[in-house]
């Protein structure tokens, strides 16, 4: 059975199923992005070119174009993913606030996000102490 990728979950449907999946999707992106401070909100994302026609018309690509179409459309989800301003990976909301616990930057620094664990650092880094490593060991 063929699979479709959605645009907004990046999570894999079957034909039929998509076109149900994207509707609550979409309430549910709306939904989450509602409980936010209004400075952190986002839009919908808008989906890939001519992706909603196929999927409303129920005209999947055959075989050898759904890992094109997918493609597209698992591009579009990571998209709009959010980069962590240490390291520059890319999570959804919460895997990005669970990562910037202990996201450490380029030269080791461990960066704490907004949710520094209770501990007062007055907006100043917190560092982990170094691991010396002696050659050959």
């Amino acid at each position: 059975p063929k699979a479709v990728v959605c645009y907004l979950c990046g999570q894999q449907y079957g034909t039929t199923s998509i076109k149900i999946h994207i509707p609550q999707c979409q309430k549910l992106f709306v939904k989450r992005e509602n409980l936010k401070d209004k400075r952190e909100r986002r839009a919908l994302p808008q989906p890939p070119a001519g992706y909603m026609d196929q999927i409303q018309q129920g005209i999947i690509p055959g075989d050898a174009k759904i890992g094109e179409f997918n493609d597209m459309a698992f591009s579009a989800y990571n998209s709009n993913l959010k980069a962590c301003s240490n390291c520059g990976r890319t999570f959804t909301d919460s895997a990005l606030k669970i990562h910037m616990r202990s996201c450490r930057s380029l030269n080791g620094d461990l960066r704490r996000g907004s949710n520094n664990g209770g501990k007062k650092n007055n907006g100043l880094e917190m560092s982990s102490p170094r691991r010396r490593t002696t050659p050959g060991a």
